[in-house]
């Protein structure tokens, strides 16, 4: 899974809480009712303005490009046009609260609300951003790791010559029937690029071509993502180094983002995200009150189907947003005794996935 559509002004990953927030798990909203919402929102700038920011939503277009980039990454639903999974999990998180004030107009945008990002939203980005943009982004995380210094016209040649094809054909594996003749043909087009570019005779005929625009469009607004992720550190005007945290983990960053992605989900809760904060271990008592919880606010805000799943990843990130950690197989675990402690209130369909909770259970459950 590759994430196909970017454009080069998406480069701010804070806009992305922005969409989810405005999305809705009852009613659908169109992309371009979404994108003038955004711009609104986005207007609240005079702080902002100061900055020197790539990516800062400027025009109606430049909103609904990130509208885009929110379905890509699995936040809203192209077909339903309503939150997708993601979506109504980051809606559910206490970091929504104060996008929804902005949203609202309860308080005034500040210069940081739309570029920084608390430590739990970043693994929470981190972790969708890879999981959609599989295996591209991960392979330009560990390219970059190997550099540990770099300028952005060297990361631009390598990524689109070398990392973009290979990411193409690797998703070739899981892309539907009717996507794969249009990959196979950006395959053919991406294996000649290096050419096509050393065949120009200078740098400024080469920047007026469309080939540029292209490479403009995919990877520099993904450096400027794993730089709001704080995997990247911006050094001056186009030049880039590796956190030094990241660079740390270079052995376990590359054993985990090469494996197939089912495994990848839970190693990334097992292996890196512990490194990244200082988190306690989430017991079980904790977990189960954050399923019951967790339940409860996706019924309360129009989630007609809570699928195990979603609740999962809910669980994982509410407990980091408290300082906890754990992972996806065991809120899986904590999950399946709570239907056997309480058979008559904690239900799951099999064939499904689809959870049910009574009622009176969000008093809450004590797992000894």
């Amino acid at each position: 899974m590759v994430i196909y559509e970017t454009h080069g002004d998406v480069c701010r990953v804070g806009y992305l809480r922005v969409v989810a927030c405005l999305a809705d798990d009852r009613i659908p909203k169109t992309f371009d009712y979404l994108a003038s919402q955004l711009y609104e929102v986005a207007r609240q700038r005079d702080k902002i303005k100061r900055y020197d920011v790539t990516g800062i939503i400027a025009s109606n277009v430049n909103a609904r490009n990130y509208v885009i980039l929110a379905a890509e990454t699995g936040i809203i639903d192209r077909h339903t046009q309503k939150r997708a999974a993601y979506g109504s999990i980051y809606a559910q998180l206490e970091s929504a609260k104060r996008i929804n004030d902005i949203i609202d107009g309860r308080v005034n945008a500040e210069a940081d609300d739309f570029i920084t990002l608390t430590q739990a939203e970043k693994i929470f980005f981190m972790h969708i951003l890879i999981e959609h943009d599989h295996p591209f982004l991960g392979e330009i995380i560990l390219w970059a790791l190997k550099q540990r210094r770099f300028n952005r016209t060297t990361a631009m040649n390598y990524i689109m010559e070398d990392i973009y094809p290979e990411a193409l054909a690797k998703s070739l594996q899981t892309a539907s029937s009717k996507k794969r003749d249009i990959i196979r043909k950006e395959i053919d087009d991406a294996e000649r690029f290096k050419d096509r570019r050393l065949s120009y005779s200078s740098q400024a005929e080469w920047i007026r071509t469309r080939q540029y625009a292209k490479y403009r469009h995919v990877a520099p607004p993904r450096l400027e993502w794993l730089v709001d992720l704080s995997i990247l550190n911006r050094e001056g005007r186009g030049k880039f180094s590796v956190n030094p945290e990241i660079a740390r983990m270079g052995y376990e960053l590359e054993r985990v983002l090469r494996l197939p992605m089912k495994k990848m989900r839970e190693e990334l809760f097992t292996s890196i995200y512990p490194y990244l904060g200082n988190w306690s271990k989430a017991d079980q008592e904790e977990i189960a009150k954050t399923i019951v919880e967790g339940y409860h606010r996706f019924v309360y805000s129009g989630v007609k189907q809570v699928k195990l799943e979603v609740l999962e990843m809910y669980a994982c990130f509410r407990l980091l947003e408290r300082g906890m950690i754990t992972t996806p197989n065991t809120v899986h675990q904590v999950f399946n005794s709570l239907t056997i402690k309480y058979p008559d209130k904690v239900f799951i369909t099999p064939t499904t996935g689809e959870v049910e909770i009574a009622e009176d259970s969000a008093r809450g459950y004590t797992i000894i």
